[in-house]
Parts: structure tokens; C-alpha cells; sequence
């Protein structure tokens, strides 16, 4: 799912509970500034998250604790900016 050069400014709890297969998410130039706790929650299968180019200030520490592992799995990605990159 690509959702890039928008203005999405905060990403809420259980955003992308619609699409539980998502694998891959693009949120790249937006103006995002805050992720919830719970924004990815549901998104089991998601191999790929882009949230480069944002002005993240806020990003709730268990963010991303929900698809982490499937992060972290071989030929995974994550883009922050340049912050953490897999």
C-alpha cells in the first residue's frame, strides 16, 4: 500500500486494522509527525515499512512491537529517515 506525498500527520491506534495481509506500507514525504502505540497493530504479515522523509517527532514505544519480528526477518526493510535502517 502506498500512501506517500500526503499529509497525513498522525498515525492513530489500529490505523491499517482493515488490511491484516498489508505486506508492504509507504508512508514515505508525508507530514507525519506522531505513530501511536498501536498504529500497526494487526499487520502480521508486513515485510516492508517506509516512513522516511517525515518529521517524526512522537513515536509511541511499542509502535512497532507488533510487526518487529517480521521486520527483522531476511530480506525485510524498514526506512526512518536514515535512523534505523534493515
Amino acid at each position: 500500500l502506498t500512501i506517500h506525498n500526503n499529509q497525513l500527520a498522525i498515525l492513530g491506534d489500529m490505523t491499517f486494522s482493515s488490511v491484516p495481509q498489508l505486506r508492504k506500507l509507504d508512508l514515505r514525504s508525508n507530514q507525519l509527525k506522531v505513530i501511536r502505540n498501536r498504529a500497526f497493530d494487526g499487520l502480521l504479515h508486513l515485510e516492508s515499512l517506509n516512513v522516511a522523509n517525515n518529521s517524526l517527532t512522537i513515536v509511541g514505544p511499542q509502535a512497532v512491537h507488533p510487526i518487529w519480528p517480521n521486520l527483522l526477518s531476511a530480506n525485510t526493510s524498514l526506512a526512518m529517515d536514515g535512523i534505523l535502517r534493515l
